[in-house]
């Protein structure tokens, strides 16, 4: 739409449906509605959703407003804290996130809304025996394929 970028939304619509060919149109049309629907799915399945963690002695409890998950212990195989804590225009943006390996089933991941509980979530993490612990300060998934 390079032509008429200074021009009316009138002539604009103008030249989009008399100058431009078939083809382009439909392709330009198919990409937005695509883009759209994305976009939609995007936002549902990869933002965060707020949630409560409780931990019993042999469950983790993950609780929310549309999530209700409980975690038997015996199934985690592995649990890797990352510490992505950086400095962006002279501001330190902490950001702690837990992720949950488990054995024949998905990853968890959860980010922590607040940094200075991160030290009490890893302790409460470490009281559970035969479970394998890494610590990062990179964000990458451990297990990207199976990651919910």
């Amino acid at each position: 739409m390079y032509p008429v970028k200074d021009a009316s939304p009138e002539i604009v619509a103008m030249y989009f449906s008399f100058l431009l060919p078939s083809v382009l149109q439909k392709f330009i049309i198919f990409s937005v509605i695509g883009f759209g629907i994305s976009f939609i799915l995007y936002l549902r399945v990869r933002l965060y959703k707020k949630a409560i963690v409780t931990f019993d002695s042999n469950q983790i409890n993950i609780t929310g407003e549309s999530l209700q998950l409980k975690i038997d212990v015996a199934t985690i195989k592995k649990i890797t804290f990352i510490d992505d804590s950086r400095e962006v225009s002279g501001q330190l943006h902490e950001k702690f996130i837990v992720y949950f390996q488990q054995r024949k089933e998905k990853s968890i991941r959860i980010r922590l809304s607040h940094y200075i509980q991160s030290e009490y979530f890893m302790d409460e993490f470490l009281k559970y025996p035969n479970v394998e612990y890494d610590f990062s300060n990179v964000e990458i998934s451990p297990d990207l394929e199976n990651e919910i």
